[in-house]
This record gives C-alpha cells, structure tokens and sequence, in this order.
C-alpha cells in the first residue's frame, strides 16, 4: 500500500474499509468466530501497514478495530428476534464511540428486521447514523 493509498483509507476510513468488506468472500467460514478471524486476515493484507486489532486491545467493544477510527462487528445473522436483540445489546455498547462502526452480517437477514437497526440507528440513541453501516455478506 502507497502513501497515497494510506492517506485516502486514513481520509474516508469508514467508506475504505466498507469497500474491501465487501470485496471479502467468507465461504468456507462456519461459524462468526471463522468469519472474524478471516475478515481480519482479509484487512490485515489490505490494509498493511495499518493497524487492524481485535478489539480487546483497543477497548472498543466491537470485533475488529482498524486504525482506531472503524470498529468492526461481525454477527452471525440477523433473521429472528434473539438476533436483533443480541445486536441491538452490541450497538447499545458504542455510547460514546466516536469512529464509525460498520456491521458485517455474514448469515441471513430478514428485511423487517434490517429495517429496525436502521432506524433505531437513524434515532441518534447510542451512535451518529452518519457513521454505521449495515452490511450482509
């Protein structure tokens, strides 16, 4: 990666990471643990020489930090109620985040559902909508 290529993901880190998730192919991922840990891999070769951390290191609560301007959570699916409350929890816990999160769900999404995050995101109560991102993988 090229100075200018560092300084246009730094720029638009949120679009920039957004762009290569959804480049990423996670086939052969059973599980969210799989996929994190292949999307990681898949940021990492990216993105070097930036940083791409799990999160316990940079005490965001989310699955993947990229240069500590992008949190990445990775939830499994998004098709019953058990798994729009359990992200709804996950979203809850960037009160106070200022960096953009991008969620990647890597399963089935129903509609209905998706439609609830966005507008529970759109209601401003734990982060700005201008910096989430929903994407299905």
């Amino acid at each position: 990666m090229g100075l200018l290529d560092i300084l246009r993901v730094l720029w638009n880190a949120a679009d920039s990471v957004a762009s290569l998730v959804v480049q990423w192919d996670p086939a052969g991922c059973a599980t969210e643990i799989e996929c994190r840990a292949s999307l990681q891999r898949f940021l990492e070769r990216k993105l070097q020489p930036l940083h791409v951390r799990e999160s316990l290191s940079e005490g965001v609560p989310s699955d993947l930090v990229v240069q500590n301007k992008v949190a990445v959570a990775v939830h499994g699916k998004l098709d019953t109620s058990a798994d729009y409350y359990r992200l709804m929890g996950r979203l809850a816990a960037y009160r106070g985040w200022h960096g953009a999160v991008l969620v990647v769900v890597t399963g089935p999404v129903a509609p209905e559902l998706r439609e609830r995050v966005e507008e529970y995101v759109k209601s401003g109560q734990d982060l700005p909508a201008a910096q989430f991102c929903l994407l299905q993988k």
